[in-house]
C-alpha cells in the first residue's frame, strides 16, 4: 500500500489500521519543509531587492508583481486542474520557472523584464 492510497482512505485498509513508518513520515516533513523554504526565500529576496530592481517606479507595483501570479495560481490551479499534474511534474515545473525568473531578473535591466522575471518567479509558487 502506498502513501497516497493511505491517504485517500484515512488510513485504512480492508477496515483495518495501516501503520505508516516513522522514517517515511521524517522524510515528507523534511521535504515540504525544504520546498517551502526555498518557495519563502524566493519572496522574501524579491521584496528585500525591490529598491535595487526598480528605482524609478512605485515599489507597490515590484509587490504587486510578487503576490499577483502566485495569488491567481493559489486560487485556480485547483479548479482547473483539478488534480491531473504529477506532483513530480509540479515540482519540475515550479523549479524551472522559479530558475528562470531569477535568471531573467539577473540578466535584463530594462523594467519590463525585471517584472516579468518577478511575475515568473512569483508563478512558481
Amino acid at each position: 500500500m502506498t502513501i497516497r492510497d493511505s491517504v485517500h482512505n484515512n488510513g485504512r485498509r480492508n477496515g483495518q489500521s495501516v501503520d505508516i513508518p516513522t522514517r517515511t513520515w521524517r522524510i515528507l516533513g523534511a521535504s515540504f519543509f525544504l520546498l517551502g523554504l526555498v518557495n519563502n526565500v524566493l519572496y522574501v529576496i524579491i521584496l528585500s531587492a525591490a529598491l535595487d530592481l526598480v528605482s524609478s517606479v512605485p515599489k507597490g507595483l515590484v509587490l504587486f508583481c510578487n503576490i499577483a501570479p502566485s495569488l491567481a495560481a493559489k486560487i485556480g490551479w485547483p479548479y482547473l486542474l483539478k488534480g491531473q499534474v504529477r506532483y513530480t511534474r509540479r515540482i519540475i515545473g515550479c523549479c524551472t520557472l522559479s530558475f528562470t525568473g531569477m535568471l531573467v531578473i539577473a540578466t535584463f535591466d530594462s523594467l519590463a523584464a525585471r517584472l516579468l522575471g518577478i511575475c515568473l518567479a512569483s508563478f512558481s509558487c
